[in-house]
């Protein structure tokens, strides 16, 4: 600005000095001349005074770009990452550090050192991480969303909107290579289909996710960790813990049939929207398999699974409890997630309301909490009945649904001939293991049924569950 001042003032001034050289040719009369003369030696006077001024100007332009130059080279330029590029020094940042760092120094760090998101993910409690959030600047939460989106997109305690956000970058960030990968399997070489092939399930569960039609708010496939929001924050009076059990992967998320459906259903029949509702898997779950040896060590009476899954379960609960304070939440846990939710309660996973649908209950040992309301959800003839209450060291589980202190027996609405762990006995006493084993597939007909949105199948179970979580919300 102060430049194209003096320049319009210097042009003014040689403009005034051509027309006083061509007037003091024309004038004969000595007074005239030398009051012509006198008016170009002001003007001359006046021109060196502003040829003066955009000299220093330039000067002042050269220091302030020297200034620049040192800054841009400096550390506070570069960022707080020039702290941590010593030996050893990225081990010691903390989420306080990150957030003073910016975008591109946020996804440098991260990218040279994965192994910190996991150390950071723990590194404090969810209400701890709620509570920094908050402190933040607007500027500070974008840098941390665009930049450590694989941070952010798992950090628990954050609030659920910035928890998608961040995915839904993650999402953006990873498809190029996996389109990539998809289209360039090699199906004449099985170790190259196995490396590069990719399901094209998960390319368009990514896509639907990058686009913002699918709100993902864990995103750890590495871990085999996934949960998928349903709802809107904003309108949620209660909150919905959707847990599948046994055969649980990612692959039932990205799947044209996805296990995501109960979940929905109660967003979509709540009363103006008002259930939150989120579909959890926190890492690999036992499975059903036909190889005898696998299936003693991935199999569903492997109680080992429910002790590696309860404090993951828990730290997602408590970063919900944390982000959305006051906010009445339910879980509804299907077959295995039941002793995972159990287990979960010692680590301060506790739900105000638990729904066990066809559970197998919990280990010996398990402590209600006592601020946790609890149901049981089962048909007569499900699957685990025949097998409930039994456990020796690491196989089964010891204390089936309806012993739990307190809990309430739901109506599942299903029919089917009643069974359960004396009555199979007395069924292969009289009759031979065949009587219980011609009930086995109602009975797991009945046990998957308790996942379905289909209200011709699984209609009371889900009305039963619409009716808890009203009844959280009606106080909000």
């Amino acid at each position: 600005m102060r430049q194209t001042s003096i320049t319009s003032q210097i042009d003014q001034a040689t403009s005034r000095m051509r027309f006083l050289r061509r007037d003091l040719e024309l004038w004969d009369d000595p007074d005239l001349i030398k009051r012509s003369e006198s008016r170009i030696a002001d003007t001359q006077w006046r021109l060196r005074g502003l040829n003066t001024q955009l000299d220093q100007l330039a000067s002042e332009r050269a220091a302030a770009d020297n200034a620049a130059l040192i800054a841009l080279t400096g550390i506070t330029s570069r960022g707080t990452l020039a702290a941590w590029s010593t030996s050893g020094a990225p081990a010691n940042v903390t989420l306080g550090q990150l957030a003073g760092m910016s975008e591109t120094d946020i996804a440098t760090l991260l990218a040279a050192h994965p192994e910190l998101i996991d150390k950071l993910l723990t590194a404090q409690t969810p209400e701890q991480t709620a509570a920094w959030w908050q402190s933040l600047t607007l500027d500070q939460q974008h840098a941390l969303v665009l930049g450590g989106s694989t941070l952010i997109g798992a950090l628990d305690g954050l609030p659920p909107a910035i928890r998608v956000a961040a995915n839904r970058v993650n999402a953006a960030n990873q498809l190029p290579d996996l389109e990539r990968r998809q289209f360039t399997a090699d199906f004449n070489h099985l170790a190259t289909v196995n490396t590069n092939f990719v399901d094209p399930h998960l390319v368009n569960y990514l896509r639907r996710v990058a686009d913002g039609d699918v709100q993902l708010y864990l995103w750890r496939p590495e871990k085999g960790a996934i949960i998928e929001m349903a709802g809107d924050p904003r309108t949620a009076k209660s909150a919905l813990f959707v847990v599948p059990g046994t055969n649980a992967s990612i692959s039932e998320f990205t799947s044209d049939n996805p296990t995501t459906r109960f979940a929905n259903w109660q967003v979509e029949k709540s009363a103006s929207h008002s259930v939150l509702a989120f579909t959890v898997l926190t890492g690999p779950m036992p499975y059903l398999t036909p190889d005898p040896v696998d299936f003693w060590s991935k199999g569903p009476q492997n109680n080992a699974f429910a002790s590696a899954r309860a404090p993951e379960l828990a730290a997602f609960e408590r970063g919900i409890f944390a982000a959305m304070p006051g906010v009445p939440t339910a879980s509804y846990e299907h077959s295995y997630a039941t002793a995972v939710g159990s287990a979960a309660e010692a680590y301060g996973g506790t739900p105000t309301a638990r729904v066990l649908a066809g559970g197998v209950g919990a280990m010996y040992g398990y402590e209600p909490a006592d601020s946790v309301t609890r149901y049981a959800i089962q048909a007569p003839n499900d699957v685990n009945r025949i097998y409930a209450g039994q456990q020796a060291w690491e196989v089964g589980f010891g204390v089936p649904p309806e012993s739990i202190r307190g809990i309430n027996i739901l109506d599942s609405g299903m029919s089917g001939l009643p069974i359960n762990p004396t009555i199979a006995q007395l069924e292969t006493a009289a009759a031979g293991p065949l009587a219980v084993a011609v009930q086995v597939p109602a009975g797991v007909e009945s046990h998957i049924n308790l996942m379905s949105d289909d209200e011709s199948v699984n209609g009371t179970s889900l009305r039963n569950v619409r009716q808890i979580l009203n009844e959280l919300g009606a106080g909000r």
